[in-house]
């Protein structure tokens, strides 16, 4: 029979064995990712003489889980992805306005109306006409080229939001996978707290990418929502997809019409910079017919001359300069192709009766480079609006990226390992095992030494 001495100095050395090798694991884990540390938890055992008691048990090994700051984490890290998604992509589409510099859309609308200037000063000059029309053709170059840029930036972050979509379905499938093992290992404690740890690390990584929040119910299966909506609840998963266009992107459960309010994380911030872009393009195409219905309006109401400089020419009711290749748009400007054949049809006079040398006319388009409402006051405002934006999302970026680290890093303290504690855990164990250890030793030479007295 055992001593009932010896059977809880036992337990007790059982107890600190096991504490031990959770602590070892710990150390163990300090710097793997995701690693939650853990936890022997353990009670009296009941049953002994006189209600001291049967010694110390191990009744389970917890995780140091924290719903309270592992929300936190995930929430500033939605929100710091969002903001730097954001500004990774507004910042390319400002570089395409290349402002200020030589060769942006600023210095070519300067020199078109500098152009225009000098034709007024000399109107029987041919070779002024042949400058201010290849001024014309650089402008509307640039307008094109800046809408194209513009268009295929909001391509590629829709492209990247399709891939990200495709990503987190699979996440998403994991995860209900992940709670299909958790509610099989609930209770029978068979690596339990390993896949607690692949759950909050899937949580933390889909929050950082769509955004949304997570709780965990009684069976360890891990609900997964946004805005109300459930994208994970116990086996189940719904999948996403991208619904709209670029500039107007939204997210809907597959198969239906019922978006998902995704107002965090990687997609939050593409579908906000392309909405932003989308309304930069539409400033820039305000731009461009501007342009277009002013100078045009001014051309119709003066006369041209052909030949130029002949003191016989002729005139002949002015036209347009710019036309559009499709519906007006800064992507489909252009200079009238029979301007460009013949540059002389530029209206530059204001009446037959003023002659061939009066520039009269294209005095009064060069005058439309100051219109407070025009081309060149409309593009100004929308350099202004790129820039504050961009610098609005850098900034952000900043605050919500130090937010994010800074709740990580509160996160990690108290989820994960700290090596200092853990070694005052590992110390005290010993000195618990040595402790349990001495008292079987000592109880074994008590029983010794009365054999010895009464053999």
């Amino acid at each position: 029979m055992t001593m009932p001495g010896v059977s809880i100095a036992a337990s007790g050395l059982n107890a600190a064995s096991v504490e031990m090798q959770v602590v070892s694991d710990n150390l163990a884990n300090a710097a793997t990712p995701g690693y939650l540390a853990q936890t022997a938890e353990t009670t009296a055992l009941a049953g002994g003489a006189n209600a001291v008691g049967s010694g110390v048990g191990v009744s389970g090994i917890s995780v140091d889980y924290s719903a309270v700051l592992s929300a936190l984490m995930n929430s500033t890290a939605g929100q710091a992805s969002a903001s730097s998604a954001a500004a990774s992509v507004l910042s390319t589409a400002q570089s395409l306005f290349q402002e200020p510099s030589s060769t942006g859309l600023q210095a070519q609308l300067s020199t078109f109306w500098s152009d225009w200037n000098a034709v007024a000063a000399s109107p029987g000059n041919a070779a002024t006409y042949d400058s201010l029309v290849g001024a014309a053709q650089q402008v509307t170059a640039s307008m094109n080229s800046l809408a194209a840029g513009l268009t295929t930036t909001s391509q590629d972050a829709l492209s990247q939001m399709d891939n990200q979509i495709t990503q987190v379905n699979q996440q998403l499938r994991q995860l209900s996978q992940l709670n299909q093992q958790a509610v099989a290992a609930n209770g029978s404690g068979s690596g339990q707290n390993g896949i607690t740890e692949e759950q909050q690390s899937l949580v933390s990584t889909i929050a950082s990418e769509i955004g949304g929040s997570a709780s965990v119910g009684p069976t360890g299966a891990v609900t997964y929502k946004i805005g109300g909506i459930n994208l994970v609840q116990g086996v189940n998963a719904s999948q996403l997809e991208t619904a709209g266009t670029a500039g107007s992107t939204t997210i809907v459960l597959e198969g239906t019409t019922t978006a998902v309010p995704v107002d965090s994380g990687t997609v939050a911030g593409l579908i906000s910079a392309m909405g932003t872009i989308s309304g930069w393009q539409s400033s820039l195409d305000s731009v461009a017919t501007t342009l277009a219905s002013t100078v045009n309006s001014q051309l119709e109401a003066g006369v041209s001359w052909s030949p130029v400089g002949s003191s016989t020419a002729t005139s002949a009711p002015g036209t347009a300069m710019f036309s559009f290749s499709g519906t007006p748009s800064a992507a489909t400007i252009e200079v009238s192709p029979a301007m460009v054949a013949d540059p002389t049809t530029i209206a530059a006079g204001t009446s037959a009766a003023a002659g061939p040398l009066d520039g009269g006319n294209a005095q009064a388009v060069a005058a439309l480079s100051d219109a407070p409402s025009g081309a060149d006051a409309l593009y100004q405002t929308l350099v202004g609006t790129v820039g504050s934006a961009v610098q609005a999302a850098k900034a952000s970026e900043t605050a919500t990226v130090v937010a994010a680290s800074q709740a990580q890093s509160t996160a990690s303290s108290a989820e994960g390992v700290n090596q200092n504690d853990q070694l005052v855990t590992m110390l005290n164990d010993q000195q618990a095992y040595q402790a349990s250890a001495k008292v079987i030793v000592t109880a074994t030479s008590m029983v010794q030494a009365l054999l010895q007295a009464v053999s």
